[in-house]
């Protein structure tokens, strides 16, 4: 990576990846014919692996992993048409993750042959596992939409109270609630956990709610503000 996250908040790094994913999207959605998108974001996160064997470096890491987050704009619209998520219209996006899954077990195969270790958490053996990810997780949709998503209210439904919240625990969580240490003088761990938990949890919804009401008005304000007036007739 070229730089450290904001502020030592290790989750932050996601942030520089999901916006250029956001900027590319409106290029690949607009220029190209819906039925071409997967294969010209295919073709760009090829382009990405090939230059990052070359010569490794951000920005080819980014265009590598769009096809991952291109997977969901695939199931999306999918579940849009027709509230199914279907083998037939899926079959593509899988073998575009199996593909990738095989180019990213190559760097892990050579460096093994080469009696260098493998660490979990570390590349190459980390975008494999992000791959084989994605792959497991559409296939397990269109498993579980072919049974009508059975059981779905029982075991995600209840994370929906938490939906709302989801970004600002995501951004809070790491330096509130796992590397913080303003509870170490608590004798009870159980309790201190308790504290730093409810405590990101607070922020999350002060962020998400109030914060973000008010950051909404100011936006609104600046832009009516900022308006040109229509020419007089």
């Amino acid at each position: 990576m070229w730089v450290s996250p904001l502020g030592g908040n290790a989750s932050l790094w996601s942030l520089s990846y999901e916006w250029w994913f956001y900027v590319l999207f409106f290029p690949v959605a607009t220029l190209l014919p819906s039925r071409l998108q997967l294969h010209g974001v295919a073709l760009l996160s090829l382009l990405g692996f090939a230059s990052y064997q070359w010569m490794p470096n951000q920005a080819s890491l980014f265009a590598t992993y769009f096809v991952v987050w291109w997977a969901g704009v695939e199931l999306a619209k999918t579940y849009a048409t027709d509230g199914r998520i279907r083998l037939a219209s899926q079959r593509g996006l899988l073998l575009y993750l199996a593909g990738f899954a095989l180019l990213l077990a190559v760097p892990c195969a050579a460096q093994r042959l080469r009696g260098e270790s493998l660490s979990f958490g570390e590349h190459p053996v980390l975008e494999l596992r992000h791959f084989l990810a994605a792959l497991v997780i559409v296939a397990a949709a269109i498993v579980w939409s072919k049974y009508r998503w059975r059981f779905f209210d029982q075991t995600l439904g209840p994370f929906t109270a938490l939906a709302p919240l989801s970004y600002g625990l995501y951004v809070f969580h790491y330096p509130v609630a796992v590397s913080a240490t303003w509870l170490d003088g608590v004798s009870a761990p159980w309790l201190a956990g308790v504290a730093y938990v409810l405590t990101a949890l607070g922020l999350a919804a002060w962020a998400e709610g109030p914060f973000q009401a008010w950051v909404n008005r100011r936006f609104r304000r600046l832009r009516s503000h900022n308006a040109t007036p229509p020419p007089s007739k």
